[in-house]
């Protein structure tokens, strides 16, 4: 009886082990197959943004390309304005120096214009000077002719009442010499008739 006994409790300490064991693998097994479901889930995720990825790959595609194109098209943009940019930075360099050139060019031809308007107001001065001493000379010699007409006249003056006295002086010389000569000859008459 005792060792029937003994092999009863064996015999349902296995099958508690047994069912243990059971229990243990159905807990293993639907982690298994939880574990086995997310795989697929995951899988079937994976599967579905590889199909949704695909399908974008064309769109993205197109999206590149047309991102290309415009920053293509930029670049070009950018590379012409630059081109202008630096045209026009030339240009202005260019018309800068033409400025500064004329400012200078300007600046010596206003030094020129002023050393000019001194050498012609010097030369004014001295013409002015020039002219008022001619002026000075000019009424001087007026001066000196007036004088030297009044002596000419009083010279001719004094010459004319010396012809004029002389003449008169002749004149009555001559009336003389005529009144002596009929006398004399008047004085002679009476006498050659008498001698006749």
């Amino acid at each position: 009886m005792a060792s029937r006994r003994h092999e009863q409790e064996h015999e349902e300490s296995s099958l508690q082990a047994a069912e243990a064991e059971l229990s243990s693998a159905r807990i293993v097994l639907e982690s298994i197959k939880e574990e086995g479901l997310r795989f697929t889930t995951s899988i079937e995720r994976t599967r579905r943004e590889t199909a949704r990825v695909t399908d974008e790959i064309p769109r993205l595609t197109e999206q590149e390309k047309a991102a290309s194109a415009q920053a293509r098209s930029r670049l070009e943009a950018v590379t012409a304005a630059d081109e202008r940019a630096d045209e026009t930075i030339s240009k202005l360099a260019a018309i800068l120096r033409q400025l500064e050139d004329d400012a200078e060019a300007a600046e010596k031809e206003k030094t020129l214009t002023e050393t000019e308007n001194r050498r012609a107001m010097s030369d004014a001065e001295n013409i002015d000077a020039e002219i008022a001493a001619a002026e000075q000379r000019i009424r001087e010699s007026v001066r000196e002719l007036g004088a030297a007409r009044a002596s000419e006249a009083a010279a001719t003056a004094r010459l004319k009442a010396i012809v004029e006295s002389a003449t008169l002086a002749t004149a009555a010389a001559a009336t003389s010499r005529s009144s002596s000569s009929r006398n004399v000859t008047n004085s002679r008459s009476p006498g050659s008739s008498t001698s006749t």
